[in-house]
């Protein structure tokens, strides 16, 4: 099912501090996040990108905030990381919220 889970939408914004944990827990570089800026001035569209381990992540295009697009690269990332890694118990690779 969609929502949160009963959690409030803000915390739905934890796909890039998961990464983050998930990077030190396992030995790796920060995740370097790279965004890209586009449409008009007036209405820009924002696309990010995340590297980690070498291997960079595409987010979801077409979002109105730089911070939106940063998070969706982060999900892409935590979702794809935890279909290819057999992860350590203590790290927790975060189910798919859609807020």
């Amino acid at each position: 099912g969609g929502g949160c889970g009963g959690i409030r939408v803000e915390n739905c914004y934890v796909f890039k501090s998961r990464l983050q944990e998930y990077a030190q827990k396992a030995g790796l570089m920060t995740p370097e996040y790279q965004t890209l800026k586009e449409g008009p001035s007036h209405e820009p569209i924002f696309k990010s990108s995340v590297v980690i381990n070498n291997v960079k992540y595409d987010s979801l295009p077409g979002f109105f905030s730089r911070k939106a697009a940063e998070q969706s690269a982060a999900e892409v990332a935590l979702m794809e990381i935890g279909k290819s890694v057999a992860l350590p118990t203590n790290a927790t690779i975060p189910a798919v919220v859609s807020c």
